[in-house]
């Protein structure tokens, strides 16, 4: 029978202060995977089955749960955390992205990011974006993923609470690595007031991680063009220094993966996650 692979993730315990966040937002979660897994659901201490691609596999329930955590912490949603590279659907050339996976430590050490942007919706871009994020979680860095609708809420919230504004510059500012999905959208707000806010807020956060060499992802709609028409110069200026950019383009895959979920769906079959 085929053994699920472990991941380093296996290995590397989450921070206190992020493991008490993360139970206060999941109190029925389990801690130990004696208590229950998030993949085959067996409860004691034996690895339960799961049938997945055809096969039986034997769970590694405790590298899952630990995978699950360290996920859930980083704010990405299980959907992503059951999707791997076997699930990019396009033939989109991956060398640019290929690059910075094999130099990965280098990349984000140099506080280098990644810019994926692309007209159509559907192509991939926040896939590919929330795979590079966690293959960083893998190798021990503290990351983060947020919409930057939601990074707005964050930022407003903090003008009434120290809470908020600590959670903001804990997940925000000073994270190893920070994915902002739909740059752009932001922008959708009534009023000029709304715009000059977003991107107000947007060039602050992408220049004080510049100052501290922390590289940002960014997922957008918005070409390099769009962004030094929209927001300002000086932040497309920014974005192409600090940031490796990557055009998606391709089909629209969201009908695909729907059939491949119904399919699995009829075949019994469990993700595991990845």
């Amino acid at each position: 029978m085929n053994q699920l692979p472990d991941s380093p993730l296996l290995y590397i315990p989450l921070k206190d202060i992020d493991a008490m966040e993360l139970y206060e937002r999941f109190p029925h979660l389990p801690r130990t995977p004696e208590e229950g897994c998030p993949t085959c659901h067996h409860i004691g201490e034996q690895d339960g089955i799961i049938k997945w691609r055809g096969e039986q596999w034997k769970c590694n329930c405790k590298d899952q749960l630990q995978r699950h955590k360290h996920y859930c912490a980083a704010n990405i949603g299980e959907k992503y955390q059951r999707l791997d590279w076997s699930d990019w659907f396009s033939g989109f050339d991956l060398q640019k992205l290929n690059d910075y996976r094999q130099n990965l430590k280098e990349y984000v050490e140099r506080g280098q990011g990644l810019a994926f942007w692309g007209e159509m919706n559907g192509t991939g871009k926040t896939l590919l974006a929330i795979l590079m994020l966690k293959a960083c979680i893998a190798k021990g860095y503290s990351c983060y993923f947020t919409t930057s609708s939601e990074m707005m809420e964050m930022v407003k919230g903090g003008w009434h609470s120290d809470d908020d504004r600590a959670r903001y510059d804990a997940k925000c500012k000073n994270v190893d690595v920070l994915l902002i999905d739909d740059v752009g959208k932001e922008m959708l707000g009534d009023g000029r007031w709304a715009d000059s806010f977003a991107k107000n807020t947007i060039e602050s956060l992408i220049r004080i991680r510049t100052q501290q060499n922390r590289p940002t992802f960014i997922t957008s709609n918005c070409s390099m063009q769009e962004i030094r028409d929209n927001y300002s110069r000086s932040l497309a200026s920014l974005l192409s220094e600090t940031m490796n950019v990557i055009h998606v383009e391709g089909q629209d895959g969201r009908s695909l993966a729907n059939r491949n979920v119904t399919a699995e769906i009829a075949n019994n079959e469990t993700r595991p996650i990845w």
